[in-house]
Formats: C-alpha cells, sequence, structure tokens
C-alpha cells in the first residue's frame, strides 16, 4: 500500500478490495498521493515554514513519492494534479478544483494523448469531478445534523461536544464524498469491468481513515528509521502491522455483505438466447466450457489456477455471472481441474460433478479429485447412464447425459477415463468429448447405436499420447460442426492433421480455436447460431431438425 511493490500473492489479496469497491486504498492511487502530501504538509508546518517554501518542498516530494512507487500512471497523475492545485497558492490565488482537473488534463494529454482511452485515467478525472460538482449537493441535507446551534457560542461548549460534532462533521464528510464518487465511478467501472459495489458507500467511511492510519504509521516508521530510533521504529512497525491487519479484515467483511457487489452482464443491448454455451480457448490444452440455461449457470472444467485468475473469472465477471448452479469436472488433470478449491471459494458452487471412475486409486494427495474426498466440497459422482436437468427457458429445455465413463471403467490414463457428456439445449445435441481418446470411443460405438451418438456438434481437446476422432466414430456422431482446440506446444496438443482431412472428406465445418479463438453457441427452439469470437461477424446457423 506505501511504496507498489507487487509480489505473486497479491492478486488474491486484492479481490476483497475490488469486491468492495476499495481497491484504490490496496493499490497506489491518488489517494495515496493525498494522504502523503496530506501528513507531509503538516509535518512541515511544525517546523514553521512559510507556504512558498513548504510548496516547494511538498511538491517534488510528491513526485519523488510517484517515483520511488514505481512512476505508475495512477500516482503520477495524482502528483500533476496536487501540483497544479496546490501552485495557485504561490500566486495567491484560491485553488479551484474543476480548473485544476482541466489544467491537469492539458498538460498529462499533452504528453500522451492515448491516455485518454485508459480507464485509469478516465475514473480520476470523473471522480475527482463528480466529487467537485455532488459534494455540496449531497452533503447540504446533513447540515443540520453536523453544524451545532447557531444560537449556541462555540465557546460555550464543551470539549466532548466539539469532539462529537468534529466527528459527526468528519464522518458525513466522507460519506457524502464516497458517495459523489461512487456516482461518478458508477458508469466507469459497469461500461470496463461490469462491476457494481454499492457497498463501497460504507466501506470508504471505514477503510479510508484505515488506510490514513497505515500510510501514517508507515511514514513514521521511515522517518524513526532514518533517525536510527530502533525501539520507536519496532513500534510503530507493529501498529502499521495491526492498522493493515484491520484493513484487510474490513475489506473481507464489506465484500462479503450480501448485495454488496454484482456483475452487469455485458453487452447489455445484445439479444439474449434461451440457452447458450461458450467454449473458451485457454492455453497449454486446458479446456473450460460455460453454459447457461436462463439463469442457471453451469462451467465444464475450471482449468488450472491462473487459467481462472486470468481468463475465467474475468471472462464470468464480464458475463455478469456472480454464482454457479453446478460445476462438472471432466478428469483429474490440472488443466482441466487445477483451479476447483479456488473457484469454490469464490463462486461457492452447490454441485462439483465428476466421474465416478475418480480418483484413481494412485492419484497423489495434492490432486483435484483426491480434495474433493478430503475436504469439506459437494461433489458428485457421475457415470454412464446419468441423467441431469440443468435448466429452462421458455421452450428451450437443458439436458445432459453422461455417454461415458461407465461406473467400474479403470485406465491408468486420466484421459480415458474423461467424461463423455451428450448436452441437448432443446432439439439441439451437442456431443463434449473432452480429452477423450481411442478407448472412450470404441467404449461409446460398442454401447450405443448411431441414431443415440448423433449429434450437431461435437466439442474435442487432444488426448495426450493416443490415436482419437476415430472414422468409424465420427461416421456414428455425423456432426454439422467440430470445435477442437489446438496448441503448437506442448507437441502433443497440435491439432492433428487427419482430423482436418476427415472433417474435410465429409464437408464438416471445422473449427480450430487457434484461429477462431472462443466459439459461442446460442441457442433457440427452431435454430443454434455458432459465433467464433475472432470473427464475430461470420454466423453459422443450424436450422433444428424434426424430433430433435
Amino acid at each position: 500500500m506505501a511504496l507498489g511493490t507487487v509480489q505473486s500473492d497479491t492478486a488474491d489479496l486484492q479481490t476483497p478490495f475490488r469486491n468492495s469497491g476499495t481497491l484504490h486504498i490496496f493499490s497506489v492511487s491518488g489517494l495515496h498521493v493525498a494522504i502523503v502530501g496530506f501528513i507531509l504538509w503538516k509535518l512541515l508546518k511544525a517546523f514553521g515554514l512559510r507556504r512558498g517554501a513548504l510548496l516547494g518542498v511538498l511538491i517534488p516530494v510528491l513526485f519523488g513519492y510517484a517515483f520511488i512507487t514505481g512512476l505508475r500512471p495512477s500516482a503520477v497523475r495524482a502528483a500533476v494534479m496536487a501540483s497544479v492545485f496546490l501552485c495557485g497558492a504561490l500566486f495567491h490565488r484560491k485553488g479551484d478544483l474543476m480548473n485544476s482537473l482541466g489544467g491537469s488534463a492539458l498538460l498529462l494529454l499533452a504528453y500522451d494523448t492515448q491516455q485518454l482511452y485508459a480507464p485509469g485515467f478516465q475514473l480520476s478525472f470523473a471522480v475527482l469531478a463528480a466529487i467537485a460538482l455532488l459534494g455540496g449537493p449531497f452533503s447540504r441535507p446533513f447540515l443540520r445534523w453536523v453544524e451545532p446551534d447557531p444560537f449556541i457560542p462555540r465557546v460555550l461548549l464543551t470539549g466532548f461536544q466539539q469532539w462529537a460534532w468534529t466527528l459527526r462533521q468528519q464522518v458525513v464528510g466522507l460519506f457524502t464524498v464516497s458517495a459523489a464518487a461512487w456516482v461518478g465511478s458508477l458508469p466507469l467501472t459497469l461500461g470496463h469491468f461490469q462491476l457494481a459495489t454499492p457497498v463501497s458507500l460504507i466501506a470508504n467511511v471505514v477503510l479510508v481513515p484505515l488506510s490514513f492510519c497505515v500510510l501514517f504509521a508507515a511514514v513514521l516508521t521511515l522517518l524513526s528509521a532514518a533517525l536510527h530510533l530502533t525501539a520507536v521504529q519496532a513500534l510503530f512497525s507493529n501498529a502499521n502491522y495491526l492498522l493493515a491487519w484491520l484493513t484487510m479484515k474490513s475489506a473481507v467483511f464489506f465484500a462479503s455483505l450480501p448485495g454488496g457487489n454484482f456483475h452487469i452482464a455485458a453487452p447489455w443491448f445484445e439479444e439474449t438466447p434461451p440457452a447458450e454455451l461458450v467454449v473458451l480457448r485457454l492455453p497449454e490444452g486446458a479446456a473450460v466450457q460455460h453454459l447457461r440455461a436462463d439463469r442457471s449457470q453451469w462451467l465444464l472444467d475450471t482449468g488450472s489456477s491462473d487459467h481462472l485468475r486470468y481468463l475465467v473469472q474475468p471472462y464470468l465477471a464480464y458475463r455478469g455471472v456472480d454464482h454457479l448452479d453446478g460445476v462438472m469436472l471432466s478428469h483429474n488433470d490440472i488443466q482441466h481441474a487445477g483451479a476447483a478449491s479456488q473457484l469454490w471459494q469464490s463462486h461457492a458452487p452447490p454441485f462439483y460433478y465428476h466421474a465416478a471412475t475418480e480418483p484413481w486409486r494412485w492419484d497423489a494427495s495434492t490432486t483435484a479429485f483426491k480434495k474433493l474426498r478430503s475436504e469439506p466440497w459437494p461433489g458428485k459422482p457421475l457415470a454412464r447412464g446419468d441423467r441431469l436437468a440443468l435448466g429452462e427457458s421458455g421452450s428451450v429445455l437443458v439436458t445432459a447425459e453422461v455417454l461415458h465413463p461407465p461406473a467400474r471403467w479403470w485406465s491408468r490414463r486420466a484421459d480415458d477415463r474423461a467424461l463423455v457428456i451428450r448436452f441437448c439445449l432443446g432439439p439441439h445435441r451437442i456431443l463434449w468429448c473432452g480429452d477423450s481418446g481411442f478407448l472412450a470411443e470404441k467404449a461409446l460405438l460398442e454401447h450405443f447405436t448411431p441414431d443415440e451418438l448423433k449429434s450437431d456438434v461435437l466439442i474435442r481437446n487432444q488426448h495426450a499420447s493416443d490415436a482419437s476422432f476415430l472414422p468409424e466414430f465420427v461416421a456414428a456422431v455425423a456432426p454439422k460442426v467440430v470445435i477442437a482446440s489446438s496448441q503448437n506446444f506442448p507437441a502433443g496438443q497440435l491439432l492433428p492433421e487427419h482430423v482436418r482431412e476427415t472433417c474435410w472428406e465429409r464437408g464438416i465445418l471445422l473449427l480450430d480455436q487457434s484461429q477462431t479463438g472462443a466459439v459461442r453457441l446460442k441457442a433457440w427452439a427452431g435454430k443454434l447460431e455458432i459465433v467464433p469470437y475472432r470473427t464475430p461477424g461470420e454466423v453459422i446457423t443450424l436450422a433444428a431438425t424434426p424430433g430433435g
């Protein structure tokens, strides 16, 4: 918070601050520059410096603080804004926040016009402009509550009464500034991050004073260290630790309040189909699909921890998904189920569905499926013949039928134990094969007839070491579209050439995700639209077949 250092574990620490609308407290921003400037102003005034000399020291120190924090754009912007505002005093002019914002914007954009399109730049100026314009009107209804009786001379107020009135003024000031800042930032946070945090109205009233205390203790720690006051330094360091702990716990508390934060799907103007399935493209052979049936939200695999943090969670936020009705884990592989524990902590799905053959008897205790057994996660096994109703919207009923593996199917390779599920989005059949290979395809051909396997869309990844996409299996499924992952590294995740040849020979449309990116399937009762992410203007439409 004080120096802007970034460590490997800070991403998890940022989450409660982001969800409580107080991320500006966690990361170095304009608030930190303002607090540091205020602290230094008070310390320098104690030495009796005149205003001109005080400002001559303070402005370079603010830029020095921005420098030691890594010249972060937010810190530089705040230093420029503060300097423009303070320079008015050098010319005996009363500072005006709106004029200072305009001057700061001209200076920053003259240096780099591209900053205009940066979310941080937009938020900084929108928030301060909202505070300048709305702070006064928002505080007027509270004037009678924060001002003592005008007919009572101030000298007659007791010390406790003066302290009480000052406390009221500070609380109301924090609340009205927080409200104005929230109103100013709301359109941008919805547009850029699809996130609304009404709890920030209260959270900032608590966390801003705490952050002030944290930074004040940090400054005193540095000063005592410079003066070689070791005992005093230790005292302030421990106080800083306690204040930082209180700040973190407060952020976690406010972030956990029901309705305190929520995401809104974007774009809001887009027609919403009754059901849809989005096949995300993840690196390293990982796979994640998001299935929505009206308001029911399902995730097929989780990816690894890094995939969840940098790809899956931002995607869920973009789609306005704050909860999951269930997660299906195809098999015990770190690239497919490695983030199950983190997802359970962030979205708390009521059930984790997994193959009944998992975990394998010799799997390590640290794997996701072993944790399903050792921790109080709500896990449910699935085997061939199981059916699930996932949701219904109008005339589109979404169901899942498990085709593989059987309840007693043991193989040393995890890919051979992977779930194969046929999803029915109304009349549209989608076969999810995942990493399944030769053994799974042969087992499906032996147990099911071609009519039972026939599907409109086949979704597949690469088996780690075995052949897959057998000609007889493709003939039985008879898909119109195949969605396949492909990665140049590792070599085993590269889309085999025979898959391309088979699709070309049979007239099957192959969507190679290394070229198309994510693929979105939108289901209506009469049609299925398939939209590749990288070519959104290209829409593949499949008409519903009679009888499904």
